[in-house]
């Protein structure tokens, strides 16, 4: 008998990739780091945008306290004003001051300071309204800050009674 040889062809595995198909470990690391500066960079960007809202909001408190100031003071010149144009009126007496001491009291029906009746309770000076003193004087007033006089008038007589 013959001997036979068989061949079988076995298949060679093909040959492996040059670079395996995931990255390699030095690549993630360095991924790693570049997200990790981005991070950080973020952080930083947050913490100085925090800090500059932070001094917007105070120089924004600042502001509004210098106008409130401005405007106050704005009020106090207005009154000012109208002290000093109440004083050319009166001769150089401001409304809001009691008469000098011992001056005569005016009679029945007569006036009181410059153009009040004695019979007067409350009067308006064009911009406060002011009480009257029985003497006539201007008491206490208003404080309003007009830029415009208005006409002068007794707006309360007292009760007159007979007897």
């Amino acid at each position: 008998k013959t001997a036979r040889a068989i061949c079988i062809y076995i298949p060679r595995p093909p040959p492996a990739p040059s670079r395996p198909p995931y990255a390699p470990f030095t690549l993630v690391q360095s991924e790693l780091r570049h997200f990790s500066d981005e991070i950080e960079s973020m952080r930083s960007t947050i913490t100085e945008t925090a800090g500059m809202q932070m001094r917007i909001a105070l120089k924004e408190q600042e502001a509004a306290e210098a106008e409130a100031r401005a405007s106050e003071a704005n009020a106090q010149a207005a009154a000012l004003k109208m002290r000093l144009a109440r004083m050319q009126m009166e001769g150089g007496r401001p409304q809001s001051e009691d008469p000098p001491p011992n001056s005569p009291p005016t009679e029945g029906g007569a006036l009181g300071s410059p153009g009040i009746p004695l019979d007067c309770l409350s009067w308006f000076d064009g911009c406060n309204m002011c009480n009257v003193t029985p003497e006539g004087a201007i008491g206490s007033c208003t404080k309003m800050a007009c830029t415009e006089m208005g006409k002068p008038y007794c707006s309360e007589f007292r009760a007159v009674t007979t007897g």
